[in-house]
């Protein structure tokens, strides 16, 4: 079955999402908790038939017992060895296919959806991936903490069949080791949030450096911005100390609990072999079970700091996924319309956009490119505002958007199911030209990024795929600036006509398209202007931006 082919979970808690997450392997789960029971089934009855081995050499067997004892042995270290290699092979893979399926979900969240979550990209990242990874460890140890706990409960009936005293002071051992495991795994949990949340703290601080990197060198800011990272990535490293301290702490507890636990079972089995109630076969069986039930009990504690963690990435996975409201959920005053008040689009005071965008073509111009780029940045959700709102639930495409690896026709149905709403995309996209042109019409690969077509047909396919998206409010950044003008003016002409009673909006100086706007909002320092195009004109500045 397709990794891809469940829904998100919706859930209330972090909690929930992880039984969700796990739900859907739950059979792969089951069949390798099944088989790493066999096994630890198998490595318990080690002890048990050596201890018959020597009880039966003691009393006298003959070579024929010893031998039939033997083979009893060799049986069952192959049967456990052949239980884990099945267990450890389904195990593994049920853990890579829940963390792709958690990086689907995301994806489909992000991607296949149009829509913005709030979050910046270094945040995403970190949730894609380490906390995709820790829930994926979870499930492959879900597995193994079943089988250690099934195989405590099967050593337990078989020291039972020995010495009742013996089968209690592992039941209490095993409970005390449980209960302090369990009081512990809290402050894990609260730690292992506080370390994701630094992580993504300081993995987005990068990706942002990183973007603007040429521009801080050309203010000469690079020293500045270096140290803010240094302190974000030491607040990550000392966020990442202080949950790793406190596994380690819950290990310690662990250790010196089972190592006391063992002592107990040692001395309690000695006494009772010196009195007599225990046969020395019974005493190796016994010792060698206690010995054995350390490593389950283990793993049953250290499951305890998996879960905490788990939990932790969980919630912040859920966050991603958990939708908006969407423009449908936000009334008939409010579905079409975007608002944008008081928002602040410059590094001063300067630029400062407040304007309401009805449904129709409107231009935006920005006296300063910068502030249109953040326009755009904080629409699209890769900034966060310092100031003002603006409410809509808006679909940005940028002039330099990528296009997925795959067919011009993979790249439209990406985000639409409705032929008929790709084929109106496509053609107000002029995207038949670009199929005419090319040797394989729908079918021809556009290569990483779109790099097989030319910077016109690759503006014009992401345009079609933007269209096709068939969003009430959708907002385009200079959608064909390497297409030829009589082309561009078709394109925006056709566009305007299929947008028809929603919210289009255009940032761009070029002519051609503002012409085509019922409206333009004419953002200048410390003025913002709103009417048509051609009585802008009228204003030397606004002359100056659409002209040159």
């Amino acid at each position: 079955m397709s990794v891809t082919s469940s829904s998100a979970p919706m859930t209330d808690s972090g909690a929930a999402f992880l039984r969700a997450a796990l739900h859907t392997e739950r059979w792969p789960l089951f069949g390798s908790a099944t088989l790493f029971s066999t096994h630890q089934f198998g490595e318990a009855l080690v002890p048990v038939i050596v201890g018959a081995t020597i009880s039966q050499a003691i009393d006298g067997g003959s070579v024929r017992d010893m031998v039939m004892w033997l083979v009893v042995l060799a049986s069952d270290f192959l049967f456990l060895s052949i239980s884990f290699r099945w267990a450890a092979r389904t195990n593994k893979r049920t853990q890579q296919v829940i963390e792709h399926r958690i990086r689907m979900w995301l994806t489909d969240r992000l991607v296949a959806s149009g829509t913005t979550t709030g979050h910046l990209p270094g945040d995403l990242l970190t949730r894609a991936s380490s906390d995709a990874m820790r829930i994926g460890v979870f499930a492959r140890d879900f597995a193994r903490s079943l089988a250690a706990a099934a195989v405590i409960v099967f050593a337990t009936v078989l020291l039972l069949r020995s010495s009742a005293l013996l089968a209690v002071v592992v039941l209490i051992g095993t409970a005390v080791l449980l209960l302090a495991e369990r009081v512990i795994a809290r402050r894990v949990t609260r730690r292992s949030a506080t370390e994701q949340e630094e992580q993504a703290r300081a993995a987005t601080l990068a990706h942002d450096l990183l973007r603007g990197l040429r521009v801080l060198k050309g203010i000469n800011a690079t020293g500045p911005a270096a140290a803010e990272y240094r302190l974000a990535s030491h607040d990550a490293v000392r966020a990442s100390v202080h949950a790793m301290s406190a596994e380690a702490t819950l290990a310690a507890v662990g250790a010196l609990l089972s190592g006391l636990y063992l002592v107990v079972i040692a001395a309690v089995g000695g006494w009772l072999a010196l009195t007599g109630q225990l046969s020395v076969g019974a005493l190796i069986a016994a010792l060698g079970l206690a010995r054995f039930l350390v490593d389950p009990m283990q793993t049953v504690s250290e499951a305890a700091s998996v879960y905490g963690r788990a939990v932790a990435s969980a919630e912040r996975v859920r966050e991603v996924l958990t939708p908006a409201p969407t423009y449908a959920d936000r009334g008939p005053g409010t579905a079409r319309r975007l608002t944008v008040e008081n928002l602040p689009l410059g590094d001063d005071t300067g630029y400062v956009l407040t304007a309401d965008f009805e449904p129709g073509c409107t231009g935006v111009v920005c006296g300063d490119p910068a502030a249109a780029t953040r326009f755009l940045r904080l629409l699209a959700g890769e900034e966060q505002p310092m100031a003002g709102t603006f409410s809509g639930d808006p679909l940005v495409n940028f002039h330099d958007a990528a296009l997925l690896p795959g067919t011009i026709q993979e790249n439209l149905e990406a985000v639409a199911a409705d032929p008929a709403i790709i084929d109106r995309a496509a053609r107000a996209a002029y995207v038949d030209e670009v199929l005419a042109s090319t040797p394989q019409g729908a079918a021809t690969y556009v290569g990483e990024q779109g790099e097989r077509l030319s910077g016109g047909q690759r503006q014009r396919v992401c345009l079609a795929r933007a269209l096709a998206a068939d969003r009430p409010v959708l907002v385009l950044h200079d959608p064909t600036t390497a297409v030829d003008s009589a082309t561009e003016d078709r394109i925006a002409e056709r566009v305007v006509r299929l947008r028809q009673g929603q919210v289009t909006v255009v940032v761009t100086t070029s002519p051609t398209w503002l012409a085509r706007c019922d409206r333009v909002v004419h953002l200048a320092e410390h003025e913002c202007r709103v009417d048509r195009h051609e009585s802008l004109l009228q204003a030397e500045d606004y002359a100056l931006a659409v002209m040159r």
